[in-house]
């Protein structure tokens, strides 16, 4: 991908790759899904970074995060149509 830069490509790979980890149960939304995180495996403000990041290669998905005072923290992403399609592939279901 050429979103990035040199220098945000192996930042982007780890935050990714921790961001798959975190991810734990999805829920199907009508134009994207919904995920629970596990805050444990990767920090709000790096889930903030890789959305900044994210957006670079994909500016269709429009994200959400909410957080909880009991600590539940969940991201959303949607989008057009095709986005599902995207998600699963960069995120499949099976963990």
């Amino acid at each position: 991908m050429k979103a990035f830069s040199a220098e945000q490509r192996p930042r982007y790979n780890d935050l990714v790759k921790r961001l798959r980890i975190a991810l734990q149960s999805r829920h199907e939304l009508p134009n994207g899904y919904t995920y629970k995180l596990d805050t444990k495996g990767i920090t709000l403000p790096e889930v903030a970074e890789w959305i900044t990041l994210e957006r670079l290669c994909c500016p269709f998905l429009t994200f959400q995060l909410d957080v909880k005072g009991s600590g539940e923290t969940q991201l959303s992403m949607t989008g057009p149509t095709g986005t599902k399609v995207v998600l699963d592939e960069e995120f499949p279901k099976s963990r």
